[in-house]
């Protein structure tokens, strides 16, 4: 019964932390901008996290083998 927002600039932290809903920002114009807006089971998600992740591929793995998708 509670929620907790983060902003960071680290995707491990929402990868770890299992974050049920990750909104990837990239920025055009000078602004931030929508890139894919989700849970990490979906493909665009994780590919944005991916992009930009420290560690990237390992620490996303690391979470998929742990919940299986």
């Amino acid at each position: 019964k509670r929620q907790l927002i983060v902003a960071t600039h680290n995707a491990n932290l929402p990868v770890n932390a299992d974050a049920e809903q990750i909104y990837a920002l990239e920025t055009r114009e000078g602004r931030g901008k929508l890139r894919a807006q989700g849970g990490l089971d979906r493909k665009n998600v994780a590919e944005a996290v991916l992009d930009i992740m420290e560690g990237s591929e390992q620490a996303f793995k690391k979470r998929s083998e742990k919940y299986h998708f």
